[in-house]
């Protein structure tokens, strides 16, 4: 899987292009991208120093699953949400579930790209203020080990 953040000038040419030939799109890829950070934030507990994954990972461990099987579940609970709309596109419970939807994809997708680093690494567990000093290695709830 690639995995390179920066983007090259190549590809930055084909984003300008995108908004000039297909603006709605590259407008919904927008719209998406602006909840990334204020959701992500959430999903740690509105806890700068904690790891995006963490309510992904506690959840792993709650339901004793791999988180990637977690993410499969948030991702059909929106697509479920998605196609159970009664056709009322406009509302904004619906396009929230779709910037969601994009949100978890691109989340899991971020899981993936990082999954190698991830069983070396040590987290803090996200239940309660009370117990942020909490640890846990990741190597069983990452799905790659039989820890």
């Amino acid at each position: 899987m690639e995995t390179e953040n920066n983007l090259t000038a190549e590809e930055f040419g084909s984003l300008l292009e995108l908004k000039e030939e297909h603006e709605p799109y590259f407008d919904a890829m927008m719209y998406a991208a602006r909840v990334i950070v204020q959701r992500n934030h959430k999903y740690t507990g509105n806890d700068k120093d904690r790891d995006v994954f963490a309510n992904f990972v506690l959840d792993a461990q709650i339901q004793n699953k791999s988180v990637q099987e977690i993410f499969r579940q948030w991702v059909s609970k929106k697509t479920v949400r998605i196609m159970l709309n009664d056709g009322d596109y406009a509302d904004e419970s619906f396009t929230d579930s779709l910037r969601d939807l994009a949100n978890f994809s691109l989340l899991f997708i971020g899981w993936l790209f990082d999954i190698e680093k991830m069983n070396n690494r040590i987290m803090p567990l996200a239940i309660s203020s009370k117990d942020k000093n909490s640890k846990f290695t990741l190597g069983a709830i990452a799905g790659n080990s039989k820890e």
